[in-house]
C-alpha cells in the first residue's frame, strides 16, 4: 500500500513537468522559425466615384398652385320698366340651364302699349304741320313772284310819268300817283318776304317738335320692348327673386344668372413663382410707351393645365393665365391674386374613357382644383438625379479630376430628378457630378471617375 501511494505522488509531480517541458519545447520552435517576407505598404490612391453627366431640361417649367373655381360673369337682371309681372316661366328658377334669348319674364305691356299708340297720334299730328307749312311755303314763294313782277311793272310806269313830267303832258299829281303804287307794290313784296323768313322759322321750329315726338316715341317703343325680358346670355340661373304677379320697380333685380360659356380659376403665385413668368419671352411687338406700361402691370398669359381629382382620379381642363385679380400683394398672405381663364369647361380630359363618363361632366364654381403653370423661362435649366443633392442645396462636381463643390438653386423637383438653375461659373450642361458617398468631401481633392453614366 505504501508503494502504491509512493508510485501516485511521483505521478503528479512528473506529468506538470513533461507538459511544461513540451510547452517551452514548442515555444522555441515557433520562435526559432524564419519569417515571412512582408511587401511594403501600397500608396493610397484617389478614391473612386460614380458620376453622372447632367444634360439641359427642354419640358420648361412647371409650376403647381392651389386654385378655387370662379364665375367668368355673373349677370345680374333688373326690371328696366315699372310694372306688374304678368309671366314667368317655369324655367326661371334656380338651377336651371337656360340658353340665350330664351323668354323667361313679361311685364304688363298695356300702359306701354297705349303710350306708343299716344305718341304716334302726335308724331302723326307734327308731320301733318310740316305738310301744311310746305304749302304755305309754296304759296309764299309764288306771291313773292307775282310780288317782283308788279314791282318791275310800277317801276317801268313810273320812269315814263316822269319822262312825260318834263314835256308838260301829265301834272304833279298824276306823277305822285305813279310813286305812290310803285311804293305800295315794293311793300306788298317786302311783305311777302318777311312772310316766307317767318313760315321757314316756323319750319324750323315744326321740325324740332317733330323730332322730339319721335324720340319720345322711341323711348316708349324701347320701354314696351324692355316689358319682356329674355336670358342674355346662355348659362344657369343661380337666383331667382320674384314671383309672377308681383309689381316690381325700375332697377328692382328679378333674377341672376351665371354665365357657362367659361370659367375662371381663381389662384396666387408668390413672387418667387411669379419671377418665371416675368422671364418668358415677349410676344408683342408694340414698343410704344403705353404698350409697355400695359405689360409692366399685366402677367404674361401662360398655359396652364386644371387637375381636378376625385375618387382617386384626375380630370383636367385647358386654360391660360390671364391676368392679375386687381394690382399688387395680398397684404395678409404676401401672395399675388391671379386668375386662370378657362375658354371650354366643359371639354374635360382623363386617361380612362370610363371615368370621363362617370366623373364630373364640366368646371363649375366651388371646385378646389390645382393649377399647373407651364413656364418657359429665358434661363437653361439642368436635370439632375436627386440623389445628387447634398445637404444644403450643394452638388459635387468633378472639374479635371478634382471634386468642386456648388451651391445650386433647386427650381423644383419631380419623381427621382430635380431642376437646377445653369450658371455662368458653376454646374453646366455637360459637367460630371458625383452620384456616390463620399467620405471628407472638400474642394480640390484628386477623385477618380469609376462608372461614368448618362444621366436618365
Amino acid at each position: 500500500m505504501n508503494q502504491r501511494n509512493t508510485g501516485g505522488q511521483i505521478v503528479r509531480f512528473t506529468l506538470p513537468l513533461l507538459i511544461l517541458g513540451a510547452g517551452v519545447a514548442v515555444f522555441w520552435v515557433l520562435v526559432a522559425r524564419p519569417k515571412a517576407a512582408t511587401p511594403p505598404p501600397e500608396k493610397p490612391g484617389p478614391p473612386a466615384v460614380e458620376t453622372v453627366t447632367v444634360a439641359a431640361h427642354d419640358g420648361g417649367l412647371d409650376i403647381q398652385v392651389d386654385g378655387l373655381v370662379v364665375p367668368y360673369r355673373e349677370i345680374v337682371v333688373s326690371a328696366e320698366v315699372a310694372g306688374r309681372i304678368t309671366y314667368k316661366a317655369e324655367l326661371c328658377r334656380a338651377g336651371n340651364y337656360i340658353t340665350e334669348s330664351t323668354a323667361l319674364i313679361r311685364i304688363d305691356p298695356c300702359e306701354y302699349k297705349l303710350e306708343v299708340r299716344r305718341l304716334e297720334k302726335e308724331f302723326e299730328q307734327a308731320e301733318a304741320n310740316l305738310n301744311e307749312l310746305t304749302v304755305e311755303l309754296a304759296n309764299v314763294s309764288s306771291l313773292i313772284k307775282i310780288a317782283w313782277q308788279d314791282v318791275g311793272l310800277q317801276q317801268k310806269e313810273l320812269t315814263r310819268t316822269e319822262r312825260l313830267a318834263h314835256s308838260g303832258v301829265v301834272t304833279d299829281s298824276q306823277i305822285d300817283q305813279v310813286r305812290r303804287d310803285t311804293l305800295a307794290a315794293r311793300n306788298n313784296l317786302t311783305a311777302q318776304t318777311n312772310e316766307r323768313r317767318l313760315l321757314e322759322s316756323r319750319r324750323n321750329r315744326l321740325l324740332a317738335a317733330r323730332e322730339l315726338v319721335k324720340a319720345n316715341l322711341d323711348k316708349a317703343r324701347l320701354d314696351l320692348e324692355h316689358t319682356s325680358l329674355a336670358a342674355p346670355v346662355t348659362g344657369v340661373i343661380v337666383e331667382d327673386v320674384v314671383e309672377q304677379g308681383t309689381y316690381v320697380q325700375t332697377g328692382q333685380s328679378l333674377y341672376i344668372i351665371e354665365d357657362t360659356s367659361a370659367v375662371e380659376v381663381k389662384c396666387t403665385l408668390r413672387m418667387d413663382q411669379l419671377v418665371w413668368l416675368w422671364s418668358e419671352p415677349a410676344e408683342s411687338s408694340d414698343t410704344s410707351a403705353d404698350a409697355g406700361a400695359a405689360h409692366d402691370y399685366q402677367v404674361p398669359p401662360t398655359p396652364a393645365t386644371i387637375v381636378y381629382e376625385l375618387a382617386g382620379k384626375k380630370y383636367t381642363w385647358q386654360g391660360i393665365l390671364s391676368r392679375f385679380d386687381g394690382i399688387g400683394l395680398d397684404e395678409r398672405t404676401r401672395t399675388v391674386p391671379c386668375r386662370v381663364f378657362v375658354s371650354a369647361p366643359r371639354e374635360v380630359a382623363t386617361l380612362d374613357t370610363a371615368d370621363k363618363v362617370r366623373g364630373p361632366k364640366a368646371l363649375v364654381r366651388g371646385m378646389y382644383v390645382n393649377v399647373i403653370l407651364h413656364a418657359q423661362p429665358h434661363e437653361t435649366l439642368i436635370a439632375v438625379p436627386q440623389c445628387a443633392i447634398r445637404p444644403g442645396n450643394r452638388l459635387w462636381r468633378v472639374d479635371d479630376g478634382k471634386l468642386s463643390i456648388d451651391q445650386v438653386e433647386i427650381m423644383r423637383v419631380r419623381g427621382d430628378t430635380a431642376l437646377v438653375m445653369s450658371r455662368t461659373h458653376g454646374l453646366q450642361v455637360g459637367d460630371e457630378i458625383v452620384t456616390s458617398p463620399l467620405a471628407g468631401a472638400r474642394n480640390g481633392i484628386e477623385v477618380e471617375i469609376r462608372q461614368p453614366k448618362p444621366a436618365e
